[in-house]
């Protein structure tokens, strides 16, 4: 599953100088300017538990500075300087197309810009119910075509007929490339293995007791405001009792509105224990963009071929650039010093 998630996709129209140009949309003809799309998220434990799947251009000349007359009030700068502060730590500090939707896609996020989410995912079955709340997503453009990617999440179970456990979950680490970029007639494709730490408690049911490791291979395509995207991975799940298994997913999403795009995703997974089932889950979703930094992703579900449940994600998204960040250190500096 996808985990709701808040993510900015900056876009320096308004914030540079004139002559600087726009960042050019990493997303194609079916997202536009200023759209969301993130890295895939998963987060999966053993199948007994409850399933958890949680799949994510030029450099600004300049940043122009307020003149005295545009300065605010003290209190209003103490106010940004909050806000600027905690937009900052929270990049600082956490260094998934996929997102809303558990296929994921091969395109990387640009080169030195960011994706932040925050989000919550929930899955539901017969023998209870599990997922996230909140947790964090981040992704980064290390260098053209390579991202690297994090989500840290506070995971909760709630089995049927016993307590509800809280705590934080499996920390997930992974690395997009893209070896085939998109061209008339061909696909892109790309790699994202990711791995599972082991940081949850699977005792509580916040984690599955063992570092997992999934390998996938993607593609994607584009035609106008359509998109479709999928393929198939293989999850690497030890311990006692558990099975390595198949992953296979694929997704048609469609740009409907200039801010706003629809997709449907159908998936399968193979059993993931000894004496575990298969299962086939669907899933419908939309993208919403705010405005070219804010974005809301969601999406929702049930499980067609398998035991019966449902799952849905929501998150809300922000990305930005090298020039978003040197705005908001510049603004940060510049609000200290005007303080009184």
């Amino acid at each position: 599953m996808r985990i709701a998630g808040w993510s900015m996709v900056y876009d320096e129209k308004g914030l540079i100088d004139s002559n600087d140009a726009r960042v050019e949309p990493r997303y194609g003809d079916l997202r536009g300017s200023g759209t969301a799309k993130g890295g895939k998220t998963r987060f999966t434990a053993s199948r007994e538990r409850a399933d958890r799947s949680f799949r994510n251009a030029k450099q600004n000349r300049g940043i122009r500075r307020m003149s005295r007359d545009e300065r605010k009030s003290p209190r209003d700068l103490m106010i940004r300087k909050t806000l600027l502060i905690g937009a900052l730590l929270t990049a600082a500090a956490l260094t998934r197309a996929g997102p809303p939707f558990v296929t994921d896609d091969p395109e990387p996020v640009e080169f030195r810009h960011w994706e932040v989410y925050l989000g919550s995912q929930y899955e539901h079955r017969n023998d209870g119910a599990s997922g996230t709340l909140p947790h964090v997503e981040v992704n980064y453009g290390v260098i053209p075509d390579l991202q690297l990617h994090l989500i840290a999440p506070l995971a909760f179970d709630a089995p049927s007929g016993a307590s509800r456990q809280f705590g934080y979950g499996d920390t997930e680490l992974g690395a997009k490339y893209r070896f085939i970029g998109e061209a008339e007639g061909r696909p892109q494709v790309g790699v994202f293995p990711l791995v599972e730490l082991s940081t949850g408690d699977s005792t509580r049911g916040l984690g599955s007791g063992h570092t997992q490791i999934f390998l996938p291979v993607w593609l994607q395509k584009s035609a106008g405001s359509w998109m479709t995207y999928g393929g198939a991975g293989y999850w690497i799940n030890p311990g006692v009792g558990s099975r390595n298994w198949w992953f296979t997913g694929w997704l048609v999403q469609k740009r409907v509105l200039s801010n706003l795009a629809v997709g449907a995703e159908i998936f399968h997974e193979t059993a993931q224990s000894s004496g575990g089932k298969s299962d086939t889950k669907m899933n419908v979703g939309v993208i919403w963009d705010l405005d070219d930094t804010r974005h809301i992703l969601a999406s929702v579900g049930p499980t067609i071929q398998g035991p019966t449940g449902y799952q849905a994600y929501l998150a809300f998204q922000f990305t930005f650039g090298p020039g978003k960040a040197a705005m908001l250190q510049s603004a940060l500096h510049g609000g200290m010093h005007e303080a009184p």
